[in-house]
């Protein structure tokens, strides 16, 4: 991959996209622990032709959503989850202006992924971790004005 395509993708995450950890409710009884976390890259946008440009470079996913304001335009997201996301942005990594704490963040959190198929439960303090992660990402990205 050209090193232009990495800076040019970085751009796209800083200025219409997000590095997150998703957190879920865990279904399956197998699982020893409440919650699945995941790791997220996402770049948005009502102009198919950036997500489309993510998709053919780098092979995110794309999904497109429907506004719930009639008169808004559909939205698109090239997305990347686990280690596809760890991926993308240990090489974008260099070029973020805006979102180096939060890559930094979700590389931590990606560490403490094991490889596919690992059943054994995790540890408490494992779990503990992530959840400590999963709270700072949503700090970082959290919306609106910080009260003074």
């Amino acid at each position: 991959m050209e090193e232009i395509n990495w800076a040019r993708l970085a751009m796209a995450i800083d200025g219409e996209g997000s590095i997150s950890i998703a957190k879920q409710v865990k279904r399956d009884a197998i699982r020893h622990y409440p919650y699945q976390y995941s790791l997220l890259v996402s770049v948005y946008n009502t102009n198919y032709i950036l997500v489309d440009w993510v998709q053919y470079h780098f092979g995110a996913s794309i999904a497109k959503t429907d506004r719930r304001v009639n008169n808004h335009k559909a939205e698109y997201a090239a997305y990347f989850r686990g280690q596809d996301a760890a991926l993308v942005i240990e090489n974008v990594m260099p070029y973020l202006l805006l979102k180096q704490e939060q890559a930094e963040v979700a590389l931590e959190f990606q560490s403490t992924v094991r490889a596919y198929g690992n059943r054994t439960p995790l540890s408490p303090e494992t779990l503990d971790y992530r959840e400590q992660l999963y709270l700072k990402m949503k700090s970082l990205n959290k919306r609106g004005r910080d009260s003074d």
